[in-house]
């Protein structure tokens, strides 16, 4: 007997064919866009040029076990990375492309993941809206366009916080599944997440299950039984055979590089403590850093947060809406107490906290609640409009104070970003709010992809080392102590010059006869102008350069280049 489908089935079944072809597309226009510009752009701060310099030094030394930046093992990081990074380098040559394609890559991965497992969860639509506001979260965009750990070690989260969640769920819903092949796939996850970035995934799971234990007690904390109730589902987890799986994914390396270098792995096994107890890099940050910074590392969806909050916490008996906030809380409050902290520290927090903000909308579209109907939702509005507008105008006034022939760049991401505030504040006002969803979030992408594509590749200020390392290299000085960096101590110099730059301290030239000084000597000109008149007249400028040193906090620094004067040409006197 044929199967008659009613129109409101059929209609039901368009609609859900229709997100996932809009799943697929925003997963392909994400790809895109985390790609967009990474052959083009010079590396930031100080952490990219460490582990791009790190990771080219492996494929050119072919030690693959203990990883080296320039003359001293690298034991800020477990090996992991620089594996993924040496083998794209193999692949796409020893250059910043190469090594930032492994975090495009991973991040994609975590898209096609959160599409597949939350489409079977909660519906595709809802998948379809968790999955925009993740994918071009500002963090998110960030990190998947730099060559860091943490889009890689997010994948492995990501698939760890899955599982974890269906130990739990099954565990309420008491069914009859083996839990066995879950639990075991978590565990490979969590020895693949701690090669990459040490013990901080397995911390980070015991603290969300002693949260979802606490939210699950509820006011019963004096109940032993509400507590045994609470943690029952723990035995799920196998702790047994999971930390049997780690030490046998882990092991085989870290007793090789004992072997080869025992201060290597004990320092190496020491930096989660230092970050935790410590200020590493000069990044000491103070109680509530990233309740200030969430506001830009969330954007545009920050908008959105109080109201994500207040549902979920009103929704919280539901069991994935339990689960993600005790991801979001444990994650955070983790950070908050580590001295050293740097926004993405949070970013294992977001596919929870982009979930909610998708629930928190839906539920408002139908009515459920009437938060973004309210006269402080307009006000918030016009707040997230407001720094929209002076986000657009940044790299103009960039541009401006540094007479920047990218000033076509800015001036475009200018008018675009003005646009993109307007329209969205205008759909948002007016409560359409699946249009203003497709604004912001397909805005942001066009926004990125102005940036790492006009404005970027053109701004000279934001390039510094890189202009500096290309200039030493037209003069061919690559060689082994050819060339030394006084008052400039920036990795990504290294890089470019080759790797074989050094840094010096400011009193080098003071202390060290100038006959064994190199040929060429990178220095500030307030280096050069402390120098005493003799000392001076030893040096000749070869070039200037101007921009931002990233390694003081992004100050303006003048910076030259300078070559030693032949010893035949100085005066009889001076020789």
């Amino acid at each position: 007997m044929p199967v008659t489908i009613t129109e409101p089935l059929l209609t039901h079944r368009l609609d859900q064919q229709a997100h996932r072809y809009r799943m697929a597309l925003i997963i392909v226009a994400a790809a895109l866009l985390y790609v967009a510009g990474s052959w083009c752009v010079s590396l930031w701060d100080r952490d990219e040029p460490w582990y791009c310099q790190t990771s080219r030094q492996m494929v050119q030394s072919g030690d693959w076990v203990v990883p080296h930046f320039l003359d001293e093992p690298r034991c800020a990081k477990p090996i992991f990375i620089y594996w993924c990074q040496a083998a794209s380098m193999t692949v796409f040559g020893t250059n910043p492309f190469a090594a930032r394609l492994v975090s495009a890559l991973a991040m994609t991965v975590t898209l096609i993941v959160l599409s597949v497992t939350l489409s079977r969860a909660i519906g595709v639509r809802r998948a379809m809206l968790t999955l925009l506001i993740f994918a071009t979260s500002a963090m998110v965009i960030a990190s998947a366009k730099m060559c860091l750990t943490d889009s890689v070690l997010l994948v492995f989260i990501t698939g760890m916080q899955f599982c974890l969640f269906r130990l739990y769920w099954m565990s309420r819903r008491r069914r009859s599944d083996s839990t066995l092949p879950t639990a075991l796939l978590m565990w490979v996850l969590m020895g693949l997440a701690g090669l990459t970035k040490g013990p901080s995934a397995l911390i980070l799971m015991l603290a969300s299950m002693v949260f979802l234990a606490m939210m699950d007690v509820g006011g019963k904390v004096a109940s032993l039984q509400a507590w045994r109730k609470a943690i029952g589902w723990w035995r799920e987890v196998r702790f047994g055979r999971g930390l049997a799986i780690v030490l046998l994914i882990g092991l085989p390396w870290l007793v090789t590089a004992y072997l080869r270098d025992p201060a290597f792995v004990r320092q190496m096994l020491g930096e989660p403590g230092r970050h935790l107890a410590s200020n590493q890099d000069g990044h000491s940050m103070s109680p509530g850093y990233y309740l200030m910074t969430v506001w830009i590392t969330y954007f545009p969806w920050s908008l959105f947060l109080p109201t994500t909050l207040v549902l979920a916490w009103k929704h919280r008996r539901l069991p994935h809406v339990r689960f993600a906030l005790a991801i979001i809380a444990s994650n955070w409050l983790f950070q908050e107490m580590m001295v050293t902290k740097l926004p993405h520290y949070i970013l294992p927090s977001f596919a929870s906290l982009a979930f909610l903000t998708s629930m928190a909308i839906i539920r408002c579209q139908r009515r459920q609640h009437d938060d973004l109907h309210r006269r402080t939702f307009a006000v918030a509005v016009a707040i997230w409009v407001c720094g929209a507008l002076v986000g657009a105008a940044l790299p103009l006034l960039g541009a401006i104070k540094f007479h920047n022939p990218s000033g076509l760049g800015a001036v475009l991401f200018a008018v675009v970003g003005a646009a993109y505030a307007g329209a969205a504040g205008v759909l948002l006002m007016r409560r359409r709010f699946s249009a203003a969803m497709a604004l912001m979030g397909g805005g942001m992408v066009l926004l990125i992809a102005i940036l790492y594509l006009v404005y970027l590749p053109n701004a000279q200020f934001l390039r510094l080392p890189e202009r500096v390392g290309s200039f030493l290299r037209a003069q061919r000085a690559v060689g082994q102590g050819q060339v030394v960096m006084i008052g400039y101590d920036e990795p990504s110099l290294a890089f470019y010059q080759g790797g074989t730059i050094r840094s010096k301290e400011k009193s080098y030239l003071r202390q060290v006869a100038p006959a064994e000084w190199p040929q060429w000597i990178v220095m500030t000109a307030k280096v050069f102008n402390s120098l005493p008149q003799d000392r001076k007249e030893r040096l000749e400028r070869a070039a200037s350069f101007s921009g931002v040193n990233y390694n003081t906090g992004g100050n303006v620094v003048d910076l030259w280049v300078m070559r030693k004067k032949d010893s035949n040409l100085l005066p009889t006197s001076e020789k």
